[in-house]
């Protein structure tokens, strides 16, 4: 096996792992920290765990959590010297975009289901 075709493999295994939001929406930034949290629903993360998960440099998340706290999507709690992040359920933002990841899901597996019934009755 080349190079080549090692990186394809690889791409595919990448892509059938994405999240539905990510490949709905694209793999930006904010896309990437939004789907973080909502596949991390209930925990409390400092911005290095943030970083380390999503591939998002600091500085550019830095940027993006103080945006996505002014839209009411995350909170943060201060305990000793962390700041912790955690996603807002409390907020209509976070809600919809929660009930949006919750729709592509259902459409994904709709269209899984759709293609199995074909290749039985074929």
């Amino acid at each position: 096996m080349d190079n080549n075709e090692q990186k394809f493999i690889n791409m595919n295994i990448l892509i059938k792992n994405m999240s539905q939001l990510i490949k709905y929406l694209g793999t930006y930034p904010l896309i990437k920290v939004i789907d973080f949290f909502i596949e991390n629903i209930l925990g409390q993360y400092t911005k290095t765990d943030i970083s380390n998960a999503t591939g998002v440099s600091r500085t550019t998340l830095q940027k993006i959590c103080e945006k996505l706290q002014k839209k009411g999507f995350l909170k943060i709690e201060k305990k000793g010297d962390l700041f912790l992040y955690s996603i807002n359920r409390g907020s209509i933002f976070s809600e919809k975009i929660i009930d949006l990841d919750y729709c592509l899901n259902i459409n994904k597996m709709e269209n899984e289901s759709r293609k199995k019934i074909k290749l039985k009755i074929r």
